[in-house]
């Protein structure tokens, strides 16, 4: 004998579909690892490595040297770049911003 729901419908061999529970599962791990990165840019960005990677695109931008002593970003509080050194392609100092 068949096994009919309330609206005539032949429910026999059908399991219910775990596919939407799994997938709002893993999109909601993914909101939390993206909402995690942006969180900590401000703290990746005021490393020393990327420091030195925004030092060397401007040197190649520009016909010198440039220095950054400090970068301090933050979310919640000021954002300072401290300790800025310009030198020129014979390496004089044109321009110091503390």
């Amino acid at each position: 004998m068949k096994k009919v729901d309330e609206r005539g419908i032949n429910t026999e061999g059908h399991k219910p579909s775990h596919k939407k529970h799994r997938l709002s599962r893993i999109l909601a791990v993914l909101i939390v690892i993206l909402a995690l990165l942006i969180w900590s840019l401000p703290y990746v960005v005021s490393t020393t490595t990327v420091k030195k990677i925004i030092e060397k695109t401007v040197d190649f931008i520009i016909f010198g040297h440039i220095k950054i002593d400090e970068i301090s970003l933050r979310w919640t509080g000021p954002c300072r770049i401290s300790g800025i050194k310009l030198h020129d392609a014979s390496g004089r100092e044109v321009l110091q911003i503390k």
